[in-house]
């Protein structure tokens, strides 16, 4: 019989690699089998957010990046 494992897939909306790493590192924190994506997604602020702009920012990403995960069919479970 074979086991098999589950991968997470979670999608960060940005190239950034220090933020894909921390992304990375918090999920494998928890989780053994991880897969951290990178994808270029528009926040619609501004580009150095203050405040509320911030966390409107990060909703906007993680809103798109479902979006696009669904339309191009990219495995996402988190975003």
């Amino acid at each position: 019989m074979s086991i098999r494992l589950f991968v997470m897939n979670v999608l960060v909306g940005s190239t950034n690699p220090t933020k894909i790493e921390a992304v990375r590192l918090g999920f494998a924190h928890y989780f053994s089998d991880v897969n951290v994506q990178g994808y270029a997604v528009p926040s619609d602020v501004a580009a150095q957010p203050v405040g509320e702009h911030t966390h409107q920012g990060a909703v906007n990403r993680a809103l798109k990046l479902r979006s696009r995960s669904l339309d191009e069919q990219l495995d996402g479970g988190y975003f």
